[in-house]
């Protein structure tokens, strides 16, 4: 959703995520098929108190999130977020800015 909408225009350059301890390469790899040539660091933040009971789950959110974008190009933002928008209707918003 942030490579849709503040990124998708932006000339590729190296960039560091910061997130989670245990969510870093979920998201890395998520950012890194949204933004395709780009260089990607992850960088943890201080843990919180809700990543320990989210960790254990890490495997099955990252497994939901290849089937959320299965079939969608890398790079292709505006599917990746009418995906995101199909499952989480709170995200409709933000995809008509993405097309």
């Amino acid at each position: 959703l942030v490579a849709g909408r503040y990124l998708r225009r932006v000339r590729p350059r190296p960039r560091t995520l910061v997130t989670a301890p245990f969510h870093i390469e979920r998201a890395a790899w998520l950012v890194s098929r949204a933004l395709p040539g780009w260089t990607i660091t992850g960088w943890p933040s201080e843990p919180c108190p809700e990543d320990d009971p989210r960790a254990p789950n890490e495997s099955r959110f990252r497994s939901d999130n290849e089937r959320l974008i299965a079939g969608v190009a890398d790079g292709d933002l505006p599917g990746m977020v009418e995906r995101l928008a199909t499952r989480w209707p709170e995200y409709a918003r933000y995809a008509a800015r993405v097309r």
